[in-house]
């Protein structure tokens, strides 16, 4: 089933993609259709070929679709961690960028099925917005954080001010909900704004690359790298030069 497209704001023009290196990395990767696979009955499905491609010999290759779901079961909570490595490739390798590395794997709700017996875990990965921010800039050869927390994203660079040049990275605050269960915000690339909304590309948006809107008021700030490549940067009030 093909997935509904999201809105955007006008593309990066090529001024702003030289600006802003970074976003070349980003865009590529949004191009490709980077989204998360989690570990539901869409991930078992793709599971047999994921084992097929990244096998190293130290997994058996399982066809899933003739194993009894009892069983399944049992064996998700230890397997589930290692398979959705697997099935993420790109976001792994957006996790191999940080070191500052959170435990990247977070249980989500209980799998029934019809007859209402317990069937397994959705497993997600978690916390991979600021991975990606920290990939793309790295590949833009950018000194990055290197954190996989967004709060610590308020430290990367210089701050810029209210009126920041797009390819900027946003931080924003944790939803009421993520900031109970301990999370430290959002962290994604500035892409403009629109009245009381600002426009956000990054990872971990929809469980994928892509554009959102955010209120203003949840911003924490604006950051831009001190040097880009083997120049340092120069920040005016308004713009980066």
């Amino acid at each position: 089933m093909a997935h509904r497209k999201q809105p955007e704001p006008i593309p990066f023009t090529d001024q702003e993609l030289e600006r802003a290196p970074w976003l070349k990395f980003a865009c590529g990767e949004y191009a490709k259709g980077v989204r998360e696979i989690a570990s539901d009955k869409q991930f078992e499905q793709q599971l047999y070929t994921s084992l097929a491609q990244h096998n190293n010999s130290k997994l058996t290759l399982l066809d899933w679709k003739k194993l009894d779901r009892e069983i399944a079961a049992h064996a998700a909570e230890g397997l589930a961690p290692v398979l959705m490595s697997l099935g993420n490739p790109d976001i792994e390798k957006y996790f191999r960028s940080v070191e500052k590395r959170p435990d990247h794997f977070t249980k989500k709700n209980t799998l029934h099925n019809r007859g209402g017996a317990v069937t397994g875990h959705e497993w997600r990965m978690q916390a991979w917005c600021a991975a990606f921010v920290n990939w793309c800039l790295l590949r833009a050869g950018v000194k990055p954080l290197g954190s996989a927390r967004a709060a610590d994203w308020l430290t990367f660079g210089a701050s810029v001010d209210s009126d920041p040049p797009r390819g900027a990275v946003v931080i924003t605050k944790p939803s009421a909900a993520t900031n109970q269960a301990g999370g430290s915000g959002h962290v994604a690339f500035y892409g403009g704004r629109e009245g009381n909304q600002i426009w956000i590309f990054g990872g971990n948006q929809h469980r994928q690359v892509c554009w959102m809107r955010k209120d203003s008021s949840s911003v924490r700030g604006y950051r831009w790298p001190a040097v880009i490549g083997d120049f340092p940067t120069r920040l005016s009030s308004s713009a980066i030069a």
